[in-house]
């Protein structure tokens, strides 16, 4: 399940960054895809005493083009955990339901943010260090998230 770490807007674009197995990733959203991620940073379903430790994760969701698309945040404090569902542009969904499929970290290294860098400047790698992922699994992957989304 993929832990939603941060969203914020640089030099007029926004972005993401949230943790699969261990490892960060930042990629690039859309303005309303940034505003749903904050909406879900800002959940306080236990109790709103500062410097509480939430952690928020992305766990499903669904939609249609006609009714709007939406994510569940599950949002966890120490042992305790609740689900929110959240109104989501479709990019976004797609985005977190990829990192949710993921099955081999490589296929994300171009995104990957190392944690040798400062957690508050979000560097990514440089492009000339980043190993792309082979073709043949970014289709499958993509025919797998396809396929999700035209038998629902």
């Amino acid at each position: 399940m993929p832990e939603i770490l941060d969203a914020f807007a640089s030099e007029g674009h926004y972005f993401a960054v949230v943790k699969v197995a261990s490892r960060r990733y930042k990629f690039g959203v859309s303005r309303r895809g940034y505003l749903a991620l904050r909406r879900a940073k800002q959940l306080r379903p236990f109790d709103m005493m500062p410097g509480l430790k939430y952690r928020h994760f992305f766990a499903g969701g669904c939609g249609t083009v006609e009714a709007g698309y939406w994510i569940e945040v599950r949002t966890e404090l120490n042992k305790d955990a609740t689900k929110t569902r959240l109104a989501a542009p479709k990019d976004l969904y797609a985005n977190l339901l990829w990192f949710e499929l993921l099955k081999d970290p490589a296929d994300a290294a171009y995104l990957e943010i190392p944690f040798d860098a400062n957690p508050s400047l979000y560097q990514a790698i440089p492009p000339q260090k980043a190993a792309l992922p082979k073709a043949s699994r970014l289709n499958r992957l993509r025919t797998r998230v396809a396929r999700w989304f035209t038998d629902r």
